[in-house]
This record gives C-alpha cells, sequence and structure tokens, in this order.
C-alpha cells in the first residue's frame, strides 16, 4: 500500500528506510529538525498533517513546538501539528496542564502509540463478553511488569474493563518493583484509587505484588490468583 504526497525528515535514513519509503512511495528528506531552515525547505506550512514522533518526548515536543511556530508564520494556515508521547503518565499530565491560563503546547495533539494499542487490545479481546462468559461479574486483568505499555494498560482497563451490570474490574500488577510503583501510581492516579475520590463501588480493585516474572512457575507461584477472583486475561 502507497502512501500519498508523504514526506518524512530526519537527519540520515538507512537502506531499510529508503527500501521502505520507495515501495510505499514516501518522500525522504534528511535534515535537522533543530534547524528552521528544515521546516521551510519541506514547505511543512502547506501540509495538511504535521505529525512529530522524534524519540524522546522532551524532544518531540520541541520539535513540534518549532513547526508549529513555523506553519503559523504563514496567514492562513491550519495546519494541525500531532506529536506523539511514549511516556503514558508525561502525557496525563500535558492534558491536565491545558487548563491552564498560558499552554505552551496550545495548537499540538497529543497522542500515544501505547495507549492507542491498549484501547486496541481491550475492543479486541471483550474481557467483558469473556468474563460474563465465565460466570464472573467482573473482569480480572493480570499486568506483568509495569512499563509504559503495563501503565497504559493499566489505566484503559481501569475506565474501561467493566460493563453494564459489572463491577469494576480487578488487575493485579506483578513487577519485581512493586512497592515503589504502587506508590507511585496511588500518588499520580487518585482518581482510581483514593476512596476519598471514588467510592468503593465505583472504583477498580488494583493490587500489586512483588515478583521476579522471569522465575515466575505460574502453576505454583501463581495459584493466589484464583483466590477471588480466577484471571480473565
Amino acid at each position: 500500500m502507497k502512501a500519498r504526497h508523504v514526506t518524512a525528515v530526519d537527519k540520515v535514513f538507512d537502506e531499510a528506510d529508503r527500501r521502505m519509503a520507495r515501495r510505499r512511495g514516501i518522500l525522504l528528506y534528511e535534515g535537522d529538525l533543530a534547524d528552521v531552515r528544515t521546516f521551510r525547505n519541506v514547505r511543512i506550512a502547506a501540509a495538511s498533517e504535521v505529525y512529530v514522533a522524534c524519540g524522546p518526548d522532551e524532544v518531540s515536543l520541541q520539535v513540534a513546538r518549532s513547526a508549529r511556530r513555523a506553519i503559523r508564520r504563514r496567514p492562513g494556515s491550519r495546519v494541525e501539528v500531532h506529536v506523539h508521547l511514549s511516556n503514558v503518565r508525561f502525557l496525563r499530565d500535558l492534558e491536565d496542564a491545558q487548563d491552564l491560563a498560558f499552554d505552551r503546547n496550545d495548537g499540538l495533539e497529543t497522542f500515544s502509540l501505547k495507549l492507542e494499542a491498549a484501547r486496541d487490545l481491550l475492543v479486541r479481546t471483550r474481557l467483558p463478553q469473556r468474563a460474563r462468559d465465565s460466570g464472573r461479574d467482573r473482569v480480572h486483568a493480570v499486568i506483568c511488569g509495569m512499563g509504559d505499555q503495563g501503565e497504559a494498560a493499566l489505566l484503559e482497563l481501569a475506565l474501561g474493563g467493566h460493563a453494564a451490570g459489572m463491577r469494576p474490574p480487578r488487575i493485579t500488577v506483578i513487577d519485581r518493583d512493586a512497592e515503589r510503583i504502587e506508590a507511585e501510581f496511588r500518588a499520580n492516579y487518585p482518581e482510581l484509587t483514593d476512596p476519598s475520590v471514588v467510592p468503593d463501588e465505583a472504583r477498580p480493585a488494583i493490587r500489586f505484588k512483588a515478583s521476579e516474572i522471569r522465575a515466575l512457575d505460574v502453576e505454583n507461584d501463581l495459584a493466589w490468583l484464583w483466590d477471588e477472583d480466577a484471571p480473565t486475561a
């Protein structure tokens, strides 16, 4: 499948990039995204959409802001700038900051492939239906490892892992650094963990278990998972 009118910008492209670009009809431009002349050379203000994904989130934001400024120099331009953020917590903090009177990210649309993947997984696995089919009144999901993707999955499950007539989901997180992760999660997401914010009947049951995932024996070491609610996934 070929892309139409797509230009990719980076400092250097390798041969694999060039093969993929030829196959999909993508124009490659090698340039320094820290140099405003790069945006002018690729005629960024004439684009219909701009997507920025430069690795570290801080770098992506800086480049996206520079792109937005370059676009706004052209009167009447209405190009949307989308910036990818890999850190789910950082993304959430930026979204919360949109309520501030002064927002440096005004005009930027943020997105996260990890959150999108978690949402897609929740839709495709139909966990509430699977729980119902098993005679359960709630979803019980087990997350092994709490990196950015694990955090994205936890948030999506906590917010969307239930359905009408079912109790809020139970989510078990297994990680060797569970104590630190739990403390950070409770501090960052009080709306999901604090009983003074969300009543018991509406709050997901989230527990953290310290264990070395690679050394786990599912049959012997994880029997405790079935004590209350058998895992749905």
